[in-house]
């Protein structure tokens, strides 16, 4: 009967077997399919539309303005300034941050962290008089210690308003969440949108359009973008990108043909989602590996430059096809956007390189070479152009399709790397110490 008890064993051998290889596939299954924020597809919900924003004349409620375009056509803000001139006041930020600030109504939103003490705030000032109002710590420890270039910050996202609540990004630990707090700085709601890998660090600054707050990362360990709800921070959508060595700009949103659509460069090519699903509409090839910045549109094309290892410049028409394309050049910019004003593109690139292109055709109209490398964004105001870099000068030139023509060079004590704003004829710079309101 020895024969019989041997099957026996054998066969519960098998059986616990069989069980240990169910149990560990299913342990497999289950750590690649769990709902882990960003790493799998979410279908489009059905959110009632909400009332479009309302915003006064003088309000700057997101990364690049109201129109998106870096634009401030009617304000008249100083051309020269110094420590001791057309400084209407001077407030001291703690921590460290390249976002930039906003403006609604009477005050001033603007993101920092406090590396010494892992604090990621939200601060809230005057206009008026620069004093601060309130700060909120919406994050307290868990810096990432890797996945960071050294001249990043944790705060270089851009918040932005609805007008009600305000929208700040960051990356903290692992995960990149988005959070909203009230006008009065209390917290309404905080989303973990998605994981946060390695790279060079986190920037992308949301972007509104509908019932959404529009939020992406592409680092190089996996990409996603997201549709986040306004009002109650639900996910109305969440579509996966495939990256290869990250990129770090910003989402921006392109109205044509009757049809409203998310736009990302990056990962070689220029996405294109439907707002309302994020089904993606159209993808165009060109660009190199890694960009980081956003998108320009101007006379029904969009622009998109890339700064890794190729840069390269797409002029993309409104059905995807490509108008025109430069390639392997210094003069296109890295982290900085161009701005579109009056057929022109004007493009400041890190290096400093001044190129304005005729944006019809991409033919070269002049060039110049400005002082210092940049990483701020050039901004468009009373006719003339205000480029900030990274040794404090900010220099102002005429938007001028024939030549270049220089106002002024104009220089505060320390760093920027914050894109500037404009807004009631006052200029508002950060540096890595202080925000400047900058006035007669």
């Amino acid at each position: 009967m020895r024969w019989l008890y041997n099957i026996r064993m054998s066969r519960t051998f098998a059986g616990f077997l069989i069980i240990f290889i169910l149990a560990v596939a299913g342990g497999v299954a289950w750590f690649f399919l769990r709902d882990r924020p960003g790493e799998r597809d979410i279908s489009a919900k059905p959110f009632p539309q909400l009332p479009e924003p309302q915003f006064a004349a003088a309000d700057w409620p997101w990364w690049r303005g109201a129109a998106r375009d870096n634009h401030r056509p009617d304000d008249q803000p100083p051309t020269t300034w110094d420590e001791k001139s057309n400084i209407v006041w001077k407030q001291p930020i703690a921590g460290r941050a390249h976002s930039s600030p906003l403006i609604l109504g009477e005050h001033i939103y603007l993101t920092t962290a406090e590396t010494n003490l892992q604090r990621q705030l939200i601060v809230c000032l005057d206009r008026d008089t620069g004093k601060k109002v309130w700060d909120t710590v919406l994050h307290e420890g868990n810096f990432p210690n890797e996945g960071h270039h050294p001249d990043n910050t944790h705060a270089s996202s851009t918040p932005a308003t609805d007008g009600t609540l305000i929208f700040a990004a960051f990356a903290n630990g692992s995960s990149v969440f988005l959070d909203a707090v009230d006008l009065k700085g209390n917290r309404a709601w905080s989303r973990e949108c998605g994981p946060f890998g390695k790279g060079f660090g986190y920037g992308s600054s949301p972007a509104l359009w509908g019932p959404y707050v529009y939020l992406c990362d592409d680092s190089p360990s996996g990409g996603w973008i997201t549709a986040i709800h306004r009002q109650t921070g639900e996910i109305g959508w969440r579509r996966g990108r495939k990256t290869g060595m990250g990129s770090y700009g910003s989402p921006t949103i392109w109205e044509v043909n009757d049809r409203v659509l998310v736009v990302v460069p990056g990962n070689g090519k220029v996405t294109a989602y439907d707002a309302r699903d994020g089904v993606v509409v159209r993808e165009t090839g060109g660009l190199g590996e890694t960009s980081a910045n956003t998108a320009t549109v101007g006379d029904g094309l969009l622009f998109a430059s890339s700064g890794y290892p190729e840069r390269n410049l797409l002029a993309i028409k409104p059905d995807g096809g490509i108008a025109w394309q430069k390639k392997k050049s210094n003069a296109f910019p890295y982290p900085p956007t161009m701005l579109f004003s009056d057929k022109t593109l004007y493009i400041v690139s890190d290096q400093g390189v001044i190129t304005t292109l005729d944006a019809a055709t991409g033919n070269q109209l002049w060039d110049d070479k400005l002082p210092g490398s940049y990483y701020a964004s050039p901004l468009l105001a009373g006719g003339n152009i205000y480029a900030c870099n990274r040794d404090g000068r900010t220099t102002v030139f005429k938007a001028d399709r024939e030549a270049y023509e220089r106002i002024s060079v104009n220089k505060l004590d320390a760093e920027i790397s914050a894109s500037p704003i404009a807004s009631g004829n006052r200029l508002y710079i950060r540096t890595v110490t202080h925000l400047y309101c900058i006035g007669k």
